[in-house]
């Protein structure tokens, strides 16, 4: 079984289904790790057109403390990307094979790390509270780069405002194409099934994945996101090792 996995794994740099698993995967836990954040600290951590509006409107009021928070998180979230970019151009470097591996697996293991941790720190919120946040920004951050990096920045996991915007666009270009289905559209005006279908799919996915953070939250608190950051920890395990760059992936690069 572990070898199955692996050498479906292994083919993550060229077949779109792994790529579509790994995407829909992301996207759940991404609805989670947000839920969580909301539900303890009533922030989102990737929330970042509502932190910007934040900061500069505490700037305005003269509220130093809360753009100083504003401006962290969103810093946070930059460092996360920069960290996964890193890490995925590195992966690169040494031909590994999988690209997103050593990404996935950093990614799993500081969520992994938190979840245990939150638990023995939450009493102290002055210090608690701010952490969190500054971690899960991070760690969203990263999530989104990986996704970004993934599907050729066509989709992204946390920026659900984005997705549903991509998604009436396809819809719209659905409904052109029905209502004219007798007279030849354009390509560029032509319905992306596949790509309607996945976003679709991964929006509902961030949705239950909030749903069932919020339930985990519920009954388990902090520990909830044990099994999230497993699920990252199992792909990038699953991805782990390498092998010699293909004349095909050379020349992709």
């Amino acid at each position: 079984m572990a070898r199955f996995l692996r050498l479906w794994m292994a083919r993550l740099q060229c077949d779109e289904q792994a790529k579509t698993c790994i995407a829909c995967l992301l996207a759940f836990v991404a609805g989670g790790v947000n839920v969580i954040s909301f539900l303890s600290t009533e922030w989102f951590a990737s929330h970042l057109s509502g932190a910007v509006t934040g900061a500069s409107a505490a700037l305005f009021d003269s509220n130093r403390e809360l753009a100083i928070g504003y401006g962290t998180l969103i810093f946070s979230f930059i460092c996360g990307s920069a960290c996964a970019a890193w890490l995925i151009a590195w992966s690169q470097a040494r031909n590994m094979r999988s690209e997103y591996g050593i990404a996935l697996l950093v990614e799993g293991c500081l969520l992994l790390g938190l979840g245990f941790s939150a638990e023995h720190v939450a009493h102290r919120q002055f210090m608690f509270v701010p952490l969190l946040i500054v971690v899960l920004s991070f760690l969203m951050g990263m999530q989104n780069a990986l996704i970004s990096k993934l599907a050729h920045a066509s989709v992204r996991t946390t920026h659900v405002t984005g997705m549903l915007t991509d998604l009436g666009i396809e819809l719209g270009r659905l409904g052109k194409r029905l209502i004219m289905r007798r007279r030849a559209l354009q390509e560029n005006h032509a319905a992306n099934l596949p790509r309607l279908a996945l976003l679709t799919l991964m929006a509902m996915l961030f949705f239950a994945g909030g749903l069932a953070g919020s339930l985990g939250f519920q009954h388990a608190r902090y520990l909830t996101l044990e099994p999230l950051a497993a699920m990252l920890i199992f792909v990038a395990w699953a991805s782990a090792g390498k092998h010699a760059s293909s004349p095909a992936r050379q020349q992709h690069r």
